[in-house]
């Protein structure tokens, strides 16, 4: 798990890209909370600006070494609007021929202007130098437009509203790369 937007020394900047404390890769939900929770008590301080491009060139280096049947999503949890949108939009065309998908969950009062702007259901996000990406792999949820008035507190939708763009940005990712389901595993 990386963080980024903290403070891990006094005498450091804030820190855009760091590995989480703990056994990395994390092991499902119940590793990545572990994780989480032993981070705090290595940062000093959260912190502004709020840049994504560091977490997301990580995520690219990693499907870059991967093996052809792996595909990465990378969720991005964030309290503040976007402060590195040249570099984010760069990072996230480059991204976007890779097995990679991008959901980003804001949580808090921010307007998330710039971060909304990041998920193109309707066109393809442009690079300032007119690069666009081959497909859209971005999905914004914020986290206060979620009801919470059901039994479960809101997490059904949330997670439906997480993940409803994926199986499109796989299948994408798979069409434009031919690649061809494997044969069926019979032996169970």
């Amino acid at each position: 798990m990386l963080g980024f937007g903290a403070i891990l020394n006094r005498n450091e900047g804030v820190n855009h890209d760091f590995f989480l404390p703990g056994e990395q890769p994390c092991e499902g939900i119940k590793g990545a909370l572990i994780a989480y929770k032993k981070t705090f008590s290595h940062i000093e301080d959260l912190s502004q600006p709020t840049h994504f491009s560091g977490v997301i060139n990580h995520t690219i280096k990693m499907a870059n070494r991967a093996r052809g049947d792996q595909y990465f999503i990378l969720l991005i949890l964030t309290d503040g609007n976007l402060s590195d949108m040249k570099e984010t939009k760069e990072a996230i065309v480059k991204a976007s021929s890779l097995p990679i998908s991008i959901v980003i969950v804001g949580i808090g009062d921010d307007d998330f202007t710039k971060v909304r702007d990041l998920d193109c259901d309707k066109r393809l996000l442009k690079t300032e130098d007119g690069r666009h990406a081959e497909k859209d792999i971005v999905q914004f949820v914020s986290y206060k437009d979620i009801p919470s008035g059901a039994a479960d507190g809101g997490r059904y939708h949330l997670t439906q509203k997480m993940l409803e763009e994926i199986p499109e940005q796989f299948m994408s990712y798979m069409r434009n790369h031919h690649i061809r389901p494997g044969p069926r595993d019979t032996a169970s």
